[in-house]
């Protein structure tokens, strides 16, 4: 059964998907150099990389490349950026809003990828750690050892 968001962007959905899981890596390193700001202590975002992920999204769309798109990036879980971007539905053109839900299509090894880099990042998974590390928790837990 064909949905209107099947009908509106047919294969093109599956790379659309693929796109803002790679804009989302985007995010992750552009916004990983942090300005300090010295009279509260706290790490805040550059304005101007958040500048060029709005310049990014803007391109996008304009381009035809992405109907549209919904930007949170969250700081100590407080929104430093929120941003809709174009249509949820190119038929209708009604507009992005915070409250859209999006349909994932095989995705599970870009986000389950991009989860691993974070945990590398934060030090808590090494590129040489064995399976059997990796898994021995969830077996612990299981009961199978």
């Amino acid at each position: 059964m064909a949905t209107s968001v099947h009908r509106a962007f047919g294969f093109a959905a599956t790379s659309g998907a693929v796109r803002l899981v790679l804009a989302a890596v985007l995010i992750t390193i552009w916004t990983k150099e942090v300005d300090v700001s010295p009279a509260a202590g706290a790490y805040v975002p550059s304005a101007d990389k958040l500048e060029r992920i709005t310049e990014f999204f803007n391109n996008e769309i304009a381009t035809g490349k992405l109907p549209g798109a919904v930007v949170l990036i969250q700081q100590h879980g407080k929104p430093v950026y929120l941003k809709c971007f174009g249509v949820r539905d190119v038929v209708t053109n009604i507009p992005m809003t915070p409250d859209t839900i999006f349909a994932l299509h095989s995705m599970t090894k870009p986000i389950t990828s991009l989860a691993a880099m974070m945990l590398i990042d934060a030090g808590k998974l090494s590129l040489s750690d064995s399976r059997i590390q990796i898994c021995s928790g969830v077996c612990r837990r299981e009961g199978r050892r």
